[in-house]
């Protein structure tokens, strides 16, 4: 295993790209702390006012709980619990739990995503098998989904942020709202 820090302050903005499976973890620590299972290498490196995590396998990668992290997962990405906001692009699955602000998600297979709120009034989420989605703090959405089962609406309160959820499988919808069906 190889592993590489680096000091980054209490809310960096991190990218982090892995040619295999990635878990990026927020962590009660003012570093980035990178792990690599194999020979593929590792590089952390700071870069453009950001820093700059290379995984040439897979790895894990540990960041301060008030990161911003943008990940890109040649095969499958997770986050949790991070405070700042999350991009994530994984050509298998991409889950993302116990975070705050979601910017960015896509999967080339299945989808989990368990936030706070999302970044702006509009998202697009895109998965090639399932998608499971829980926003917990958005109240007025209008979702637009196309799953397996076709095309379908859903609203809850005023409808006023827009998600769109695509899926090549079944889409699954968590939330507390009173929900309003369209087909």
């Amino acid at each position: 295993m190889t592993e590489r820090s680096i000091n980054s302050g209490s809310a960096p903005q991190i990218v982090i790209r892995s040619g295999g499976d990635v878990l990026v973890k927020g962590w009660e620590n003012d570093q980035v702390l990178a792990e690599s299972s194999g020979n593929w290498g590792l590089e952390v490196k700071r870069k453009k006012g950001q820093i700059e995590v290379q995984i040439g396998g897979n790895g894990q990668v540990l960041v301060p709980f008030g990161s911003s992290v943008k990940v890109y997962a040649g095969r499958s990405g997770m986050v949790e619990n991070v405070q700042g906001t999350v991009s994530i692009v994984a050509g298998w699955d991409a889950h993302v739990v116990q975070s705050n602000v979601l910017r960015q998600a896509s999967a080339g297979r299945a989808m989990d995503i368990d936030c706070r709120r999302i970044e702006g009034n509009e998202l697009n989420l895109t998965a090639g098998w399932h998608l499971r989605c829980a926003i917990r703090e958005e109240q007025n959405v209008r979702y637009l989904v196309d799953d397996l089962g076709g095309k379908w609406q859903a609203t809850t309160g005023a409808g006023s942020t827009l998600i769109r959820l695509k899926a090549g499988g079944d889409v699954t919808l968590v939330t507390d709202q009173a929900v309003v069906e369209n087909r």
